[in-house]
Order: structure tokens, then sequence, then C-alpha cells
């Protein structure tokens, strides 16, 4: 197994009445607490094997076959700040309302970059504890969900959104 996996691996030996499935199909009704990312990137990583041999996805397999499988490690997204100048509106102790640009994405995922609302509220947001003198901004309590947005569709502006902090 590779150094990638996170989890002692595990052994599964496909049930008696399978018939010809995918091999991540099998896998997905037999370990329901796995998501089906985490069974994608197993995939993705090589840490799916029949036989000793990486399978791909649509890889099918048969009663009898024994699937060894790991779940790959996944390394938590870390949010940081970044100065991305906002359009504010109205600010004050408890909320903050803004114009967001359209096109702005508003929280972090898969494929984006640095270059969200979140990112540019958590720079805004510790600019302002340091003009208050602030250690630490209410936001911290939660640091990997620094707020709780409206969500706008990715092409309209924010005017007139209110953005609970």
């Amino acid at each position: 197994m590779t150094d990638q996996a996170n989890t002692v691996p595990t052994t599964f030996i496909v049930p008696e009445g399978t018939r010809r499935a995918r091999a991540d199909k099998v896998l997905a009704t037999a370990f329901p607490d796995h998501s089906r990312v985490a069974l994608q990137r197993s995939f993705d990583a090589g840490l799916v094997l029949v036989v000793g041999k990486p399978v791909k996805r649509d890889q099918a397999v048969s009663a009898g076959d024994v699937v060894e499988f790991s779940i790959p490690e996944t390394k938590p997204s870390e949010l940081k700040a970044v100065d991305i100048p906002l359009d504010i509106i109205f600010e004050d102790k408890h909320l903050l309302a803004l114009n967001k640009e359209s096109g702005m994405i508003v929280h972090p995922g898969a494929g984006t970059g640095e270059d969200t609302l979140v990112h540019a509220l958590l720079s805004h947001l510790q600019r302002r504890a340091e003009r208050h003198r602030r250690r630490r901004a209410p936001w911290h309590r939660s640091p990997a969900r620094p707020g709780n947005f409206r969500r706008d569709a990715r092409g309209q502006d924010g005017r007139g959104s209110p953005w609970a902090l």
C-alpha cells in the first residue's frame, strides 16, 4: 500500500450472489459509512486492489473476489486572509452589508483559489480587530467556517444582501 492511506487496509470479499458489478458500486453498497467521494479518491489514488492490483472504478467484480482498499488521507483546508478590496455599504459590530462583485465566488471549495469572499472578509475582519486592539475577532470561534453567509449566485452582484457575521 502507499503511504497516502490513513487507515489500515480493509479487506472485503464480494458476497455470493453478486453478479458482475462495478467495483465502486459494490464498495459503496458494502461500506455506507464511507462517502462516495472518499471511495472515489481511493480509486484515483490506486488504493483499491483486486488480486493485489489497482483497479478502476468501473472494473467489474464478481462474487468471491477479494477487494482490498484504504481511504486516502485528506488534508483539511486552511483559510487565510487575502487582501481583496470590498465595496462595504454598511458595517457595525454585528452586521456587514456589501456589494459583492458579480463573478466573485463566495465560499472556497474544490477548484477555487484564494480569491473568494470568505478570504476577503477574513482580511477585512483581521484589520478591523487590529484597529480595535482586540486579540481575536468574534469570527474566530469557528476558524474552519468563519461566517454564515447568504449565498448569491456567482453571476449576480450582492447589493442589498445581508451578510451575517
